[in-house]
């Protein structure tokens, strides 16, 4: 889906000015709330959300929704850096290294 940039545009929601962004916002918020809240030997739900991120950042649109100042999505996606799952760790550095 986020391989394409139509995949990503239908997912930012870049065509509606009123909802721009308000998947990728949903989207990690979950990420980063199930990194926080997983256990050990558990399943990580949402780990496959990382890759997703890292493509999504590669689009103004996206990076403008992570870097819009008050809502704290660099700093909840930093905190990523620290999870136990490579493939969190991995999407998360994508994710911030395109919005630089």
């Amino acid at each position: 889906l986020t391989v394409q940039e139509q995949g990503c545009m239908d997912l930012l929601q870049a065509s509606d000015e009123k909802k721009a962004g308000l998947h990728i916002a949903v989207l990690l918020k979950r990420f980063v709330m199930s990194g926080v809240m997983w256990e050990e030997g558990k399943d990580d739900t949402y780990e496959h959300v990382a890759p997703i991120l890292t493509n999504l950042t590669r689009f103004k649109q996206a990076r403008q929704v992570l870097t819009q100042p008050g809502r704290g999505m660099l700093q909840a996606l930093a905190g990523q850096l620290r999870a136990p799952s490579l493939l969190r760790r991995q999407g998360a550095s994508g994710a911030l290294r395109n919005c630089c």
